[in-house]
This record gives structure tokens, C-alpha cells and sequence, in this order.
């Protein structure tokens, strides 16, 4: 079982519970913390920081200039501390908040369409509820979160707009790191000539930090739900209230000074990856919704008020369908080693 890509391991639960949730890995360099408790004080303790994710510093010395991302990493909460930390968070809550209502909107009005035509008047019995339904419906949504609202049309039809996550995967290539950076341009431009520079990298900061850790995390959470509730119409399965499953299954830390925790000793300079996926997946059992997805203490995820409320829209929309939905295959995006994004969710249709 690879390190690497532990978190779309279907066995994975049983990986999180050996070692007393506490491990070296020798494939990753780092710490793997599954402990929940262990990962609640470590998000809380300020001698853990951040990832700072200055990826264009390294590669700048080879030759390789990424200046869009460069510069949009400096509007990333989650990649600085301090006083620029709070200020970034407190800006991007607020504009959240102004955005969410607008978000819900677009996105249950693109979703009865996408479950009206792929679902509910379906003729061939088969579709794929990645590609046809959640991945567009809620590539939209987070256009809209990151205040594009007005630009969603050009944004939308940049191709591989959902590829600018991985700019926080430190294992993609550098071929791909600059097509990162094309995407981002292509996203800077669509937005006015006049617009303050800062603001529209604010707003691409934003688009990135949203667009697949909510597709991931709704998809998942579907995909689970459908499993374990084989053979059941979309309008008799019991709906949990909350996500079951996250699209980011972890965060990392690196820390300051020497550090005792449960026997271990956390190296000054070592990095950990908090298995936030841990909390809710135990062994062989279903995921079940876990506060610790949305991880705890001054970086807390910014979008979860407005995620809970997608999830909401996403059930009541799913369980007003008098159809059956069987899940017959599904895979994850190809060389991804941070989301557990879902490229198809392939399902078998029946009344």
C-alpha cells in the first residue's frame, strides 16, 4: 500500500489505524499522522507551520519561470502565518460570505438540469455522474465562490481549469507545473484589463483553493452513500445530513523545534501529513462526516459554511428522483498525489 496515494486506497482505513495512527514513512520523508487527536493538536500547536509552497524559488534556478503562480501564492491563507495569514482569511471569509448565495443559486439551477437530463429522463439506463453532472455543476459554483460570477462563461471553457489544484502537488512535473501556469494566465485573462492586479489574483487564489477539494468531496461523498445503499431508489436512501467523505485528505505541517508527541519524536524541520480523511473512515466501514475534514485552529478550511450548504442542495435535489442508481465503476484523477478527485463515476440507471 503506496504512501504516496494511500488516501484513494479502499483499504486505506485499516492502513490508518496501525502504528497507533503515529508512523515514519521511509517512501514520503515524513510523518504520517492518522490519530485524530494527535492531528488536533498538531493543527493547534504554533510550532507546527505551514507548507510554503515556494515551488517557482526552486525552479527558477533551473531556468523555469512561473510568475502567475509565484504571485498567486501570496494570496494563499494557507501557505503563509501571521499577520498576512489573518489578513488574507479575514478578506477571503468575507467575500465568501457576499458570494454564497449566488453560488447556491447557480449551482441548484445547473444541477436540476444536469440530473433532469442524465438521470431522471434517461433512455440508454447508463451514465456518468462525474463528467455529466457534479464536475460542471460544481466547476461553476466555485467560479462563482471566487467572485467571477460575471467572467463564469470564458472561465468555464478554459480546458483543464480543474487541473489548477495541483499546484500544491509537489510530485507533478515540471511540464505540468507550466501548464499550471498557462491556466492561470488564461483565468487572469479573462478577467478586465482594468481590474486591480491584486484583486484578480486574490480571485484566482480563491478559484484554485475551491474548485476541487468541494467537486472531490461531493462526488466521494455521493459515490459512498450509493454503495452503501445499494439497490435503494434516490428517494428512499437515507441521506446523510453532512459530507461523509473530503476531497482534500490532508494537510501538512512542518515543525519548528523538536516536538514529543505519543512516544515519538517529531525532529525540528521534520514535515507531517495530518490524515484528515482518517477521522471519518475506519476500517471497512462506510465514511461518516468528521468536523476534523474541514481541519481546526487558525487555518481552518474558509469554505465550509458554504460547502455544508452545497451538500445540502446536492441531497435535496437527489432525493426528489424516483430512480435507482447503481454504481458500476469509477476512477480518480491520473497522477494526482494530494485530491482524491473523481474523473467518472460511471452508474447503471434503473426505475
Amino acid at each position: 500500500m503506496k504512501d504516496f496515494s494511500l488516501h484513494k486506497n479502499p483499504q486505506r482505513g485499516h492502513r490508518y489505524q496501525s502504528d497507533g495512527g503515529i508512523r515514519w514513512s521511509d517512501e514520503l520523508k515524513r510523518w504520517m499522522i492518522a490519530d485524530p487527536e494527535a492531528i488536533l493538536q498538531i493543527l493547534r500547536n504554533p510550532d507546527f507551520v505551514v507548507h510554503e509552497y515556494r515551488f517557482d524559488l526552486a525552479l527558477s534556478r533551473h531556468g523555469v519561470d512561473l510568475p502567475h503562480l509565484a504571485r498567486m501564492r501570496d494570496f494563499l491563507p494557507l501557505a503563509v502565518e501571521g499577520e498576512q495569514h489573518a489578513i488574507l482569511r479575514d478578506r477571503m471569509i468575507r467575500d465568501i460570505s457576499l458570494n454564497t448565495a449566488a453560488a447556491i443559486g447557480s449551482y441548484e439551477t445547473a444541477l436540476a438540469a444536469a440530473l433532469n437530463e442524465t438521470i431522471v429522463n434517461s433512455r440508454d439506463g447508463r451514465a456518468c455522474l462525474a463528467r455529466d453532472v457534479f464536475l460542471p455543476c460544481l466547476r461553476k459554483a466555485s467560479i462563482v465562490i471566487a467572485g467571477l460570477a460575471q467572467y463564469s462563461h470564458a472561465i468555464d471553457e478554459i480546458e483543464r481549469l480543474v487541473d489548477l489544484p495541483l499546484f500544491f502537488d509537489d510530485m507533478i512535473s515540471v511540464k505540468k507545473r507550466a501548464q499550471l501556469e498557462e491556466v492561470a494566465a488564461q483565468v487572469l485573462q479573462a478577467m478586465p484589463a482594468d481590474f486591480d492586479i491584486d484583486e484578480k489574483y486574490l480571485r484566482l487564489s480563491m478559484l484554485t483553493l475551491a474548485i476541487d477539494t468541494l467537486s472531490a468531496s461531493v462526488m466521494l461523498s455521493v459515490k459512498s452513500i450509493l454503495e452503501r445503499e445499494t439497490g435503494v431508489a434516490l428517494n428512499q436512501i437515507r441521506w446523510d445530513r453532512e459530507l461523509t467523505s473530503t476531497g482534500l485528505p490532508f494537510v501538512e505541517r512542518k515543525a519548528l523545534k523538536d516536538t514529543h508527541l505519543a512516544n515519538h519524536l517529531i525532529s525540528r524541520s521534520d514535515r507531517v501529513r495530518l490524515l484528515l480523511d482518517a477521522a471519518g473512515v475506519q476500517g471497512d466501514a462506510c465514511p461518516h462526516y468528521s468536523d476534523l475534514y474541514f481541519a481546526a485552529g487558525a487555518h481552518q478550511c474558509i469554505g465550509k459554511a458554504v460547502s455544508r450548504k452545497i451538500w445540502k442542495a446536492t441531497v435535496e435535489q437527489m432525493r426528489a428522483i424516483d430512480r435507482t442508481l447503481h454504481v458500476t465503476a469509477f476512477t480518480f484523477r491520473n497522477r494526482d498525489s494530494v485530491f482524491s478527485l473523481l474523473e467518472s463515476l460511471e452508474v447503471e440507471i434503473h426505475d
